[in-house]
């Protein structure tokens, strides 16, 4: 039986949405000879964008359609509709006699340790931060709530600060933060502009930071958050949640973090525990 990688085609490929003949063969063989050129082509997108991500083609030029419908076994169809899928989301960009060019690498945000945006992207350049609020304010019931210290009283009032990132320049997030207001006091005194609130926290407030829970989502820019960011309105983005603790495990800093999915990519490595 022949052994199909996940972006093999049939033998005989029918223009995408075309109908194609029965094909015999056995049900993989058959489920495979059934897929059309559409869920290749966004097979091949899957595999082409990851390598693009991490740098593969050194030069930003990518090989052009009939190598890589060689590579993939598929048509130059779904090569063609594969890069349009990229193009789309400005990954890579068709340079009139060159060919088919990345855009440029996203930066690679890793999940595995507890940092502030600026010591994890330190090797990728500066970290500039637009402060557009900073300021003393009554803390919403649900803000609250998620800052009550556990066995005691939910804040009155929280340090509200929001902050446009910049990474060389451009911008990456919009970063809405609620600090509890023994912790986020002292920090509206300092430079918010050129230093991560985690690092702020543990050198003048003096508080070890602890662990964190985040949650992740994907949503289209508004057309407001959008502006900000100095994105097309429905940019992709990635949402960001997390309530941080101190090492004695009281929450003290919630942040809502909207991240342009067009520059840069979350990362992370798991293990699976023995059972």
């Amino acid at each position: 039986m022949p052994v199909h990688s996940p972006a093999d085609p049939p033998a005989d490929e029918p223009p995408a949405g075309a109908p194609s003949d029965p094909p015999s063969g056995s049900p993989a063989e058959l489920g495979i000879a059934r897929r059309s050129r559409a869920d290749r082509a966004r097979q091949i997108a899957d595999v082409l964008r990851r390598q693009v991500a991490s740098g593969v083609f050194g030069d930003g030029l990518l090989p052009g359609e009939a190598d890589l419908a060689g590579e993939f076994g598929a048509s130059r169809n779904a090569v063609r509709d594969a890069l349009a899928i990229l193009g789309a989301e400005g990954v890579v960009t068709r340079v009139q006699g060159t060919g088919t060019v990345a855009v440029g690498p996203k930066v690679q945000h890793g999940l595995h340790r507890l940092t502030g945006l600026a010591e994890t992207l330190r090797e990728h350049g500066d970290i500039v931060n637009e402060v557009r609020v900073a300021a003393l304010v009554t803390a919403p019931p649900a803000v609250a709530e998620r800052l009550r210290p556990d066995g005691g009283e939910p804040p009155r009032t929280v340090v509200y600060v929001e902050r446009l990132r910049r990474l060389n320049g451009l911008p990456l997030s919009l970063d809405l933060t609620y600090l509890a207001p023994d912790i986020g006091e002292p920090l509206l005194a300092e430079d918010l502009a050129h230093h991560d609130i985690f690092a702020l926290i543990e050198s003048r407030a003096d508080s070890r930071l602890g662990d964190a829970s985040i949650t992740i989502e994907a949503l289209s820019a508004d057309p407001h958050t959008a502006a900000v960011l100095e994105a097309p309105p429905g940019t992709a983005l990635l949402m960001v949640e997390r309530l941080t603790r101190l090492a004695d495990g009281r929450p003290v800093d919630l942040e809502y973090i909207r991240l342009r999915g067009d520059r840069l990519a979350l990362r992370g490595e798991l293990t699976r525990d023995s059972q």
